[in-house]
């Protein structure tokens, strides 16, 4: 059984492949030089998707497991608005993009059931990233930085992913 797991962002997308419980590979999609103003570009999403149906093509996963998308409504920014059109966008574009390829329902992980992994609980956002890089190295003996949070959440969700598939509890892997 072989998972891509997803980690959707505006900047840097992580994703990483997990197959028969292994981590075979990771990486990211950096559109970092597209920068969110006035508008969503459509150069951005092209790219986009081009990017994760190569991904798809070259690992030919079972399952593709996105994390759900949260988008704090309450900062009343304009900026936080782009930002959530171009999150949503591309979580679209990667399920629509995996369902045509693969012709698999997408499973969607939720940023809990990663915490769930580790017994983190619900941390804010900025507590929660360095314990999942640190707890994702611990597991795949790793040495991601703080920075690379996107790449270890990918990796987590693509963990999720392959305990879902097999049946295993994913609340209580340690």
């Amino acid at each position: 059984m072989k998972v891509l797991g997803l980690d959707i962002s505006s900047q840097c997308t992580g994703w990483a492949v997990i197959s028969d419980g292994k981590l075979v590979k990771y990486g990211d999609i950096d559109i970092s030089k597209y920068k969110i103003k006035d508008r969503i570009d459509d150069q951005m999403f092209s790219e986009y998707a081009g990017r994760i149906k190569e991904l798809i093509l070259l690992h030919k996963p079972n399952v593709v497991a996105v994390e759900n998308v949260y988008v704090n409504t309450k900062v009343p920014s304009g900026k936080n608005i782009r930002t959530a059109q171009a999150l949503f966008g591309m979580s679209a574009i990667s399920r629509a993009i995996a369902f045509k390829v693969t012709n698999r329902p997408i499973l969607t992980v939720f940023p809990s059931q990663v915490n769930a992994l580790f017994g983190i609980g619900n941390p804010r956002r900025a507590l929660r990233k360095p314990l999942i890089v640190k707890n994702i190295n611990k597991l795949y003996k790793l040495k991601l930085l703080v920075e690379e949070d996107d790449i270890a959440d990918a990796i987590g969700i693509a963990h999720v992913g392959y305990r879902t598939t097999q049946g295993l509890d994913v609340a209580k892997y340690f």
